[in-house]
C-alpha cells in the first residue's frame, strides 16, 4: 500500500504532509505564482522522501492542482517554460533518486478532499 503525501501551494507558502507525520511548511520564493507554489510543494515532498525516508516504498503524491498533476503525468501539454522546468525537476527527482527510481504515482483530488490547506497553514 502506498504512503500518501499531500501537497498544496498558495501565494505565500508550500505545504506537504506525509501520512502520519506533521505538515512541513516552507515559505515561497519571492515572485512565485500559485502554480509555481503547487509544483514547489511537490518538489519539496519528493526531496524529503529521497533524503529522509525509504525511497523503495510506494508513495502517492496527492494534490488539488489539476495543472501540476496532469502535466507531470503527461496528460496535458506543458506550454510554459517555468512549468516545463518544474515538470522536468519532478521527473528527475523520481528517476534519479539514489540508486533506483522512486515508486511514485501522482493523483489529483478536488480541493475539498485535500486534508491540508497552504493558505491556512
Amino acid at each position: 500500500m502506498a504512503v500518501k503525501v499531500y501537497c498544496d501551494g498558495s501565494g505565500k507558502q508550500a505545504v506537504f504532509k506525509i501520512e502520519g507525520r506533521e505538515p512541513v511548511v516552507t515559505p515561497n520564493v519571492e515572485g512565485m505564482t500559485h502554480n509555481d507554489s503547487e509544483y514547489f510543494a511537490i518538489i519539496l515532498a519528493l526531496r524529503y522522501i529521497e533524503e529522509n525516508l525509504c525511497p523503495s516504498r510506494k508513495y502517492e503524491i496527492v494534490s488539488d492542482s489539476r495543472l501540476a498533476i496532469n502535466q507531470i503525468n503527461g496528460d496535458w501539454k506543458v506550454r510554459n517554460k517555468r512549468m516545463e522546468r518544474h515538470t522536468t525537476t519532478v521527473h528527475k527527482l523520481c528517476w534519479n533518486a539514489g540508486t533506483r527510481p522512486l515508486r511514485v504515482t501522482f493523483v489529483w483530488v478536488p480541493r475539498a478532499e485535500l486534508p491540508i490547506d497552504a493558505s491556512k497553514a
